[in-house]
């Protein structure tokens, strides 16, 4: 687990008004799994609007994905935390981290650039987000 890495996800890409509590859970090792089960019923008001871009269907598989977050300057490691245990808090390639992610309808982040790039797929598909804070946009 890298909770650095997290509260920055939280930090950048969370609405102000939500937080302050997944701060909290993020924060502590012993809450953490409540912020990863809120991963999984992120609502519309969770993620900033100003940063969140949904994933056209036109650009819904892992290549394109892949493809959009290399544009954006994606290094080849990322970060993953997840309701999915099996890639919970561990580093991977891009490449493996979007192919595990996508299409699992499980509430997972990809953090690529920490704080400023990620990708984050929820439980209803096609509920997939590219996340930056760099000014490029899709």
């Amino acid at each position: 687990m890298c909770p650095d890495i997290e509260l920055q996800f939280v930090e950048s890409f969370v609405t102000k008004d939500k937080k302050e509590r997944l701060r909290g859970f993020f924060r502590s090792t012993k809450a953490r799994w409540k912020g990863i089960l809120e991963l999984e019923h992120f609502h519309p008001g969770t993620l900033d609007a100003r940063f969140a871009q949904d994933v056209p269907r036109s650009h819904a598989t892992p290549e394109a994905i892949i493809q959009l977050l290399r544009q954006q300057g994606a290094p080849s490691e990322c970060y993953v935390f997840s309701n999915c245990s099996e890639i919970d808090g561990r580093f991977m390639t891009l490449d493996e981290a979007i192919r595990q992610v996508h299409g699992i309808g499980i509430g997972t982040v990809v953090s690529c650039i920490h704080g400023r790039l990620a990708f984050f797929e929820g439980e209803l598909f096609p509920d997939q987000h590219i996340l930056s804070t760099l000014n490029s946009r899709l």
